[in-house]
């Protein structure tokens, strides 16, 4: 049987320097980062904005509001003027002043906000300000109760 010396537990490995470590673990890290970073990236591209009822109310509402107000000069009779009211703002106005859904975002709180300071500019009180502004609010008290 020929005389081979067997090593030691560690004899038998590389010698590595801690500097040369240190460099090794950093570069993994910084790729090991990167990519994570890049796959984070990707997702954030990916996720849907949460919908946010109020914000599809408010804007319809200042849509009919705008076609109610833009045609309602040119009404003669209290009647019709009635009539087109019902068809345009009214309805949506209800729902802010008596069913307005909780803002879930914060684009949908600021818009609840916003849209009580410019009815309270145009009018001395508007009457849904109550609601709207609970609904806001809702958004920054972390509750997503109806008002």
């Amino acid at each position: 049987m020929p005389s081979v010396p067997i090593r030691a537990a560690g004899e038998a490995l590389p010698t590595v320097s801690r500097r040369a470590f240190l460099r090794t673990s950093a570069s993994a890290a910084i790729a090991t980062t990167a990519a994570g970073g890049a796959l984070a990236m990707q997702m954030q591209s990916i996720a849907v904005e949460p919908a946010d009822p109020i914000l599809d109310l408010i804007a319809e509402y200042r849509k009919q509001q705008a076609i109610f107000v833009a045609a309602s000069d040119s009404m003669p009779d209290d009647d019709e003027f009635t009539a087109f009211y019902e068809q345009t703002t009214g309805p949506l106005f209800r729902r802010l002043r008596d069913a307005c859904p909780p803002a879930r975002t914060l684009a949908g709180a600021v818009a609840a906000l916003q849209l009580v300071a410019d009815e309270n500019a145009n009018l001395d009180h508007w009457n849904a300000s109550g609601s709207v502004t609970k609904a806001g609010l809702a958004y920054f008290n972390g509750r997503t109760l109806p008002c």
